[in-house]
């Protein structure tokens, strides 16, 4: 009795990361239906919430101790459709339902261009990811589909909430294919959570839960997107130091 009850406490425990993924795999999906519905700024959210709790299915897995196999290919193929798809539907859901942009068009073709780009980099680095020998503990190698996305969606809820429509559609296309590109780079970003610095550390505690807040009343987009962009911000400076680093020491 005693051994039946333990088994089943450890399945339900070990299928709490898998239900949290799941749940921001569902948001991505809501996120398509949103932008197919002409809903973008819904689906955007989606993608901000999806990024959110993408944060909370690896914490949970750590602290229950439940770290499995199948949980990281579950996470990976959920990632490709939230942070891979989603984006990519979301922003040919700006050209073409929101600032009625043809698709035949020169601006329409490069919509479409840097949407299948972005999707195409996001399954890349997520193939890649998944068959790594290596892992930097502290570091992202290149910036993380999560990352790429919730910039993103941040950078259009705050064009469409100040109604930057005719300025961003020229920058939205321009910011697909960048961040495309430094999914493979080989940028450092910062983990959350590890790292020696006491700053950014102490940063996060204070800033992961107001980053909570914002996301669940859906204000102020912006200080969301200007604190993706110090992020990123950060990777490239520690990259850039640690190059420099590296050249002196063969010097």
């Amino acid at each position: 009795m005693m051994n039946g009850f333990q088994t089943i406490k450890s399945r339900s425990k070990a299928s709490v990361p898998s239900l949290i993924t799941l749940t921001g795999m569902s948001f991505g999906f809501f996120s398509i239906l949103a932008t197919g519905t002409g809903h973008i700024e819904t689906a955007l959210w989606l993608i901000v919430y999806a990024a959110l709790t993408d944060k909370l299915d690896g914490f949970a897995a750590r602290r229950l101790d439940v770290v499995s196999e199948i949980g990281m290919q579950l996470d990976s193929l959920s990632d490709l459709i939230t942070f891979g798809l989603a984006p990519a539907v979301a922003v040919m859901g700006l050209a073409v339902l929101k600032w009625h942009i043809p698709v035949l068009t020169p601006l329409g073709v490069f919509f479409t261009a840097s949407s299948l780009t972005f999707l195409w980099a996001g399954a890349i680095r997520l193939a890649k990811f998944n068959v790594a020998t290596h892992e930097d503990h502290e570091h992202f190698i290149g910036v993380a589909t999560t990352h790429s996305a919730a910039l993103l969606a941040t950078m259009g809820l705050t064009a469409l909430k100040y109604h930057w429509g005719e300025w961003f559609q020229g920058l939205a296309p321009a910011m697909y294919f960048t961040m495309a590109s430094l999914m493979l780079s080989h940028v450092l970003i910062p983990k959350l959570g590890k790292g020696d610095s006491k700053v950014f550390r102490y940063a996060q505690a204070v800033l992961i839960p107001i980053v909570f807040i914002v996301a669940i009343l859906q204000r102020f987009p912006e200080f969301l997107f200007v604190l993706a962009v110090i992020y990123l911000s950060v990777g490239f400076w520690e990259t850039a130091t640690r190059k420099a680093n590296a050249r002196q020491g063969q010097m």
